[in-house]
């Protein structure tokens, strides 16, 4: 029964997750509104940082990245702490676990498809992985539905209006900025911009596990 609970739980995710990806308000009632869901919800980007943490510590060359890690967990943090706050103060408190949970996944299935769309695109012209100029375009297409992606959430999944959802998606974007600016006072202090954007770079904002080894 154990089992067959949880397999029912991934199918209600996966199909809540296609409905709000496609823009259909009912995809909200697939996800859970307790803590367990939430937990579960937070589980994959937890491991994402805690195998990236231990892959530093294995390999010192790589202490550089600890904090690209930490960053990442505190913009994590930083996402619920802002949503919660707003959810109170426009009395959507009820409805904060159940937006937060479809927002996380939701946020892997956007991560996913540009992912998917971008290695489609170099087996079929192998050039494009050196090409900046198509890495740049995917990664305006995969921030462009990722907005819209958690903008769309939060206008159904807490009942506000799209002005207010948008209000929302700016507060969270502003409190990640904010967590990456005091970040660039920690060592290393200073790291070289990159003039155009590489492969290694695009899959590192997709997935900031990639290239910690």
């Amino acid at each position: 029964m154990a089992g067959s609970d949880e397999g029912g739980n991934t199918g209600r995710i996966l199909q809540g997750t296609y409905l709000l990806c496609t823009g259909r308000r009912e995809g909200v009632a697939c996800f859970g509104d307790t803590k367990a869901d939430l937990w579960a919800a937070l589980a994959p980007s937890f491991a994402f940082n805690i195998v990236s943490l231990f892959l530093v510590c294995v390999s010192p060359a790589k202490i550089n990245d600890l904090r690209d890690i930490l960053l990442d967990l505190c913009c994590t943090l930083m996402m619920l702490v802002v949503s919660q706050f707003c959810a109170q103060y426009w009395q959507r408190g009820e409805m904060w676990l159940r937006y937060m949970v479809a927002s996380l996944w939701c946020g892997w299935s956007v991560v996913i498809d540009a992912f998917i769309l971008t290695q489609l695109g170099i087996l079929v012209f192998p050039g494009l992985k050196t090409s900046s100029l198509f890495l740049m375009i995917m990664l305006l297409i995969f921030s462009g539905n990722f907005l819209w992606v958690q903008w769309y959430i939060a206008r159904v999944a807490l009942a506000v209006s799209g002005l207010r959802a948008a209000q929302l998606c700016a507060y969270i974007a502003l409190a990640m900025l904010a967590v990456h600016v005091t970040g660039s006072f920690l060592p290393p202090y200073y790291s070289p911009p990159a003039s155009d954007l590489t492969y290694a770079g695009f899959m590192q904002m997709l997935f900031p596990l990639y290239g910690v080894h």
